[in-house]
């Protein structure tokens, strides 16, 4: 290869790199958070939610990745408290449907 291509493909993986979007910092997943449990209608869920995302918002003035590690394990307990429900009502169905 010749210096000159060399430097060219050089040069565009360095702009390759640069390209790359930059991740999101915790304060905006904490806000797609908190906008989800906005619209959430399940007390379960949202008890569940709220002391992470409380958790989280103390965070946002520490640890990034503390901050980041809550809103984690918000979106988790979220899915599991939501997961939850969902049997304790199929339960309660098959209960009724005897």
């Amino acid at each position: 290869m010749t210096k000159p291509l060399i430097a060219a493909l050089t040069a565009l993986g360095i702009l390759a790199a640069w390209a790359q979007p930059a991740a999101a910092d915790c304060k905006s997943d904490l806000a797609a958070l908190k906008g989800r449990l906005a619209r959430e209608k399940d007390p379960a869920v949202i008890k569940a939610t709220q002391k992470h995302v409380k958790r989280a918002e103390i965070e946002t003035k520490g640890s990034e990745s503390e901050c980041r590690n809550e809103v984690t394990r918000g979106w988790r307990a979220m899915a599991d408290a939501r997961e939850a429900s969902a049997l304790e009502a199929k339960q309660a169905a098959a209960k009724r449907a005897r």
